[in-house]
């Protein structure tokens, strides 16, 4: 069985942790930055092979690596606009079968939707308040 290819839009401290996780896993990875100073940290800690510079929301760039035949795509930019963005491209544009994507901010949480291209919405915020409320309720 051939690896599930993964691309990764965002090179944050999630994004670098992910890639890692998976790349471990067996995975084929991709992982695109367009801050330099996020692509120099994250050089020390990924194949340079996987790293892309450039913006996730270009179409181009997202078909010169790979989206036709990636299975999986993640947005976990700091922007929730951008995420939505990369998640309607790799949906409606590309046919990406999977498409998951960060909630930055939890007003946005209702944009993220099958009809605007994400499968599953990470909504960070609601995670983070979920655990903390079962461990003080576990007190």
């Amino acid at each position: 069985m051939a690896p599930m290819k993964v691309i990764i839009v965002g090179g944050g401290k999630i994004g670098t942790s992910l890639c890692r996780s998976l790349l471990d896993k067996g995975y084929q990875i991709k992982i695109i930055e367009n801050r330099q100073d996020r692509i120099a940290r994250i050089k020390d800690h990924l194949p340079l092979d996987i790293i892309i510079f450039g913006s996730g929301t270009d179409p181009d760039l997202l078909e010169t690596n790979g989206i036709r035949a990636a299975d999986v795509i993640v947005a976990l930019t700091g922007d929730d606009e951008v995420n939505l963005v990369v998640s309607d491209l790799a949906r409606h544009e590309f046919g990406v079968k999977c498409t998951i994507a960060r909630v930055n901010n939890p007003n946005n949480a209702w944009l993220f939707i099958q009809a605007l291209g994400v499968d599953i919405a990470i909504n960070q915020t609601d995670l983070i308040v979920s655990l903390i409320s079962k461990e003080i309720a576990q007190r």
